[in-house]
């Protein structure tokens, strides 16, 4: 009874730990998703990416990687630095990143990043610029257009 006892409960730890540690990638916050995603980009490890992105971004990344095997090897690797990442929530399950990053070919550049919440988990998207900033309405059919100065 006792030893049934004692592999139930080590059963149970391992179960647990296992667990805890699949979990691991899930919850990480904006910021270290982009650093990963950049990480694997350098590197040309799109499987990689792909696993941090939507369908969407995973369609892009298959179309780069097609480029890219065009490219002599030793030309696409390169080491992306980020001086600057400023998230900002658009909703529960958007944030949209503005960076400032750096690497030996493209030097010193801003680049954005959108990210959604798929499954508790922050996913890179295919950047869709409509919800980020919201659109003026169009103008009602009864208004009437401003009219040009006239000369004198």
């Amino acid at each position: 009874m006792k030893t049934a006892f004692y592999y139930l409960l080590v059963g149970y730890a391992a179960t647990a730990t296992l667990a805890c540690k699949s979990d691991k990638g899930q919850g990480l916050p904006p910021e270290e998703v982009i650093r990963q995603y950049q990480s694997f980009i350098d590197l040309n490890r799109f499987d990689d990416a792909k696993k941090l992105s939507t369908p969407a971004e995973q369609k892009r990344l298959d179309e780069e990687a097609t480029l890219i095997a065009m490219l002599p090897a030793d030309s696409t690797v390169l080491h992306t630095v980020f001086h600057k990442i400023q998230c900002r929530e658009i909703n529960n399950h958007l944030v949209v990143c503005d960076c400032l990053l750096e690497d030996e070919e493209a030097g010193e550049y801003e680049a954005t990043f959108h990210l959604v919440k798929a499954h508790g988990t922050w996913l890179i998207d295919f950047p869709h610029f409509d919800e980020e900033e919201p659109v003026a309405p169009a103008a009602q059919p009864q208004s009437k257009p401003m009219a040009l100065p006239q000369k004198l």
